[in-house]
């Protein structure tokens, strides 16, 4: 157990603090054992509990419960539309439903013996969108989730003295990692709800010596005036992934915090791939060497192995070993003891990786995953929509962000179809933009050629 070291060596030394609630270790885990033991004493050893909640000390307690108890974390985050939300508790018939208005009887103690899980056995399932229209659910072991806190720390090289600001969803499978690291560590976390600039604000009063800070949380920490170096004292570096990020916004946010940021490349299937530690400004943008626990190969379009660049594959104990309930796709990512990433990247070499593209044609918003085709159906339902294409546009501080293109058989303005996909798809997903076309370019068998959109000339 990732505890257990850290509770009987600094039971008194303070795990997590939430605005001036702090928590120790001790407490962390006596409630988390006690919660345990409610949930073995009904009976969910190997069934599902999804809980849907912000990110909070309580929902670290839960999925220390979950996992300790044997139960299958399905995590689902608060801002998902209904429809998306039904998916996923239609996918895995979770056993329990836990959300804000679940109370957690921390001071009970609750009779039991407690039975641990075998590492083997599925810890949780994170939900994300794939490459066809439907989410897939990416299912890690104990094992798996502990050998990514591994490489996780190592890419930070977070130790016992760190305090760790943990501001991603808890609800995704980074920002799961990212609240256990300072346990994995022997150090401590600040807990924030979500990132904005006064949650931020509030969470840099308890001087975390890490961030990890996605996306346009970067640029709106950059064009913040009330925000300066004096707020970042003490922060060694803050670590980001998702999309590639510039050189630019890089150099400007060390000028304004006088932080470096350190560049991640990962995805919830395997965390995390590569990491860039480098100090040389050649190697800036690159995604950086093979991070710990991870061994990339290339291979070319027949899957044969090729040298300096081409679809990455990776293999190690970080990896998933299913998608939930999808056999079909599972066969399609995971070949052997390999998964593939659908992604391009090159090797110079000094041994750095390059991004190069994306086979799967994924949009990537502030690290978030977005199937185009997902996208696409909620819009093809509406009532004068004939055809529609969704591709990823470059975006300054969001890396890529959602753009449809659509043939119409009535009238039907843009805003009125912005305002129908927000009905239906969590606002990350919704087009920042829906141009009507007269026609769509299309592949010879009548499909639209999404790879010929950006070709269009854009307004």
């Amino acid at each position: 157990m990732i505890a257990s070291k850290c509770i009987q060596k600094k039971p008194d030394r303070i795990l997590y603090i939430q605005k001036e609630s702090p928590i120790t270790y001790e407490d962390f885990y006596r409630y988390g054992k006690n919660l345990v033991l409610q949930f073995q004493n009904k009976g969910l050893l190997g069934e599902c509990i999804a809980f849907s909640l912000p990110n909070s000390i309580d929902l670290a307690i839960l999925y220390l419960a979950t996992f300790m108890a044997g139960a299958i974390a399905i995590p689902i985050n608060p801002s998902l539309k209904q429809s998306e939300r039904d998916y996923i508790v239609d996918q895995t018939k979770p056993k329990l439903m836990i959300d804000s208005s679940f109370q957690i009887r921390l001071e009970t103690e609750e009779q039991g013996e407690l039975v641990l899980p075998n590492p083997e056995d599925p810890l949780a399932v994170f939900f994300t969108s794939g490459s066809t229209s439907r989410p897939k659910g990416v299912t890690h072991t104990h094992k798996s989730f502990h050998a990514m806190l591994d490489t996780m720390t190592d890419a930070v090289d977070l130790t016992s003295e760190d305090r760790f600001l943990i501001s991603e969803s808890m609800n995704n499978a980074s920002g799961c990692c990212h609240a256990y690291m300072p346990l994995f560590s022997g150090g401590s976390g600040v807990i924030v709800p979500h990132l904005d600039i006064p949650n931020l604000k509030e969470g840099l009063k308890h001087r975390p010596t890490v961030l990890s800070i996605m996306g346009r949380g970067n640029s709106d920490i950059i064009n913040e005036p009330s925000l300066s170096k004096d707020h970042f004292e003490g922060v060694r570096l803050n670590f980001t992934g998702g999309d590639q990020v510039t050189g630019t916004l890089m150099d400007a946010f060390k000028k304004k915090t006088g932080v470096s940021i350190r560049y991640g490349y990962g995805m919830s299937e395997f965390l995390i791939l590569t990491v860039n530690k480098s100090n040389k400004k050649e190697n800036q943008t690159s995604i950086g060497q093979a991070a710990k626990n991870a061994t990339l190969e290339f291979r070319d379009s027949k899957g044969n192995r090729c040298d300096r660049e081409g679809e990455v594959y990776v293999k190690g104990p970080n990896m998933t070993i299913k998608y939930w309930n999808d056999p079909e796709e599972t066969k399609k990512a995971i070949v052997g003891e390999w998964l593939r990433t659908g992604d391009l990247l090159s090797l110079d070499p000094e041994g750095f990786y390059w991004f190069v593209g994306r086979i799967k044609q994924m949009i990537i918003r502030e690290g978030d995953n977005i199937s185009p085709l997902e996208v696409e159906s909620v819009l093809s339902k509406h009532p004068a929509v004939k055809v529609v294409g969704v591709i990823g546009i470059p975006h300054p501080t969001e890396g890529e962000v959602p753009k449809a293109f659509v043939e119409l058989k009535q009238p039907a303005t843009e805003k009125e179809l912005i305002a129908f996909a927000k009905e239906h798809l969590e606002d990350y997903k919704v087009p920042v933009a829906i141009q009507v076309v007269e026609s769509l370019p299309r592949t010879p068998n009548g499909k639209v050629a999404r790879n010929l959109l950006s070709t269009i000339p854009l307004r």
